[in-house]
């Protein structure tokens, strides 16, 4: 009898030397930090709407596989929210597609066959009478041709449509035999804007889930396996003023989001400052866990936040929010309009 050591030695090097396809899939998630849009205003809706016009972004959203099995990522979902006043969208791409694996109509076949047999045999006797018996073989096995085309089955590859009415819209993904989630593709989302506008933000929110395997079992129920969230600075295409205020937030962003990494150990104690603070039990006068956040996706610092970060990390977040201003504050400039025939 085999050692039950060995057994567990065996077993400890398979985990251990388990391929990269048995590993949980990680995916990483990319987005540009401008986009310059153009202006898609009609004749029509210029007449029928004098106040605002019609403006298109393109943006191109990626996703990559760091580790693991692609086959694992069954779904794939972004979202896109504008964050000017009083912008709406009107419409996007792609929109709800359906595909299928089989290509052409199918043909159905169907067949019954339907067979009889039945034989009398007679014989004579020397009395003169006669001696019969009936033997009979009755099958019935219908038989019936009949062919048809049908279509294949459809399964979902993009469903996309609005959130939040109208601010903003969400694109849902599957794979399918001919296609694959991985690498970069561009969404296209058309906003009805105020004439005045020149600048704004887009907030991008993906995320990738799937099926998660064990090693000596199956699925195990839908897992995220990796999320990315992102403000894109929209900006009118020829307006170089508008382009160099969102340069300018690009750039407060960037020296923000160093910074905190780089103070990362002094912001922590910041955050959870005594025992009771990492035990939940309070958050008095302690800086809040979402600073970053809402000062990103809100543009908004508190004075208690202010009061509790770092001096360098406090210098970023007031750069990044005069940023902020400045790019909205050049709606009160003319606007580059161009009305399409």
């Amino acid at each position: 009898m085999k050692s039950p050591f060995l057994f567990i030695v065996l077993l400890t090097s398979i985990f251990i030397a388990r391929p990269a396809s048995a590993q949980t899939p990680r995916v990483r998630f990319d987005a540009p930090q401008t986009v310059a849009v153009r202006d898609v205003t009609t004749r029509e809706f210029a007449t029928a709407h004098p106040g605002e016009r019609l403006i298109e972004a393109i943006v191109p959203l990626s996703m990559m596989l760091e580790q693991g099995n692609l086959a694992q990522v069954r779904e794939l979902v972004h979202r896109l929210e504008i964050g000017a006043a009083g912008a709406q969208v009107v419409d996007f791409s792609p929109q709800t597609t359906l595909a299928s694996a089989v290509v052409g109509s199918t043909r159905v076949q169907r067949e019954q066959t339907q067979d009889a047999n039945v034989s009398l045999d007679v014989a004579a006797t020397y009395a003169g009478l006669v001696n019969g018996k009936l033997n009979s073989n009755y099958a019935m096995q219908e038989r019936e041709q009949a062919s048809f085309e049908q279509l294949p089955t459809l399964d979902v590859l993009t469903a996309s449509g609005t959130i939040d009415r109208g601010r903003g819209v969400y694109f849902k993904l599957k794979p399918s035999p001919r296609t694959t989630l991985e690498g970069s593709y561009d969404y296209v989302v058309v906003l009805r804007v105020p004439r005045s506008w020149r600048a704004g933000f887009l907030y991008v929110a993906s995320e990738a889930t799937g099926e998660q395997r064990q090693f000596f079992a199956g699925p195990t129920g839908s897992v995220t396996f990796g999320r990315g969230r992102f403000i894109v600075t929209l900006y009118e295409q020829g307006d170089a003023a508008a382009q160099q205020a969102a340069g300018r937030y690009v750039q407060a962003e960037r020296a923000l989001k160093r910074l905190a990494a780089a103070q990362r150990e002094a912001i922590l104690r910041r955050v959870y400052p005594t025992p009771l603070h990492k035990l939940g039990v309070t958050r008095d006068d302690a800086l809040a866990e979402d600073w970053l956040e809402t000062v990103l996706y809100r543009g908004y610092a508190s004075e208690v936040t202010l009061k509790h970060l770092p001096a360098e990390v406090r210098d970023a977040v007031e750069a990044l929010l005069a940023a902020r201003r400045q790019l909205f504050d050049i709606q009160t400039g003319p606007a580059v309009a161009t009305v399409r025939g």
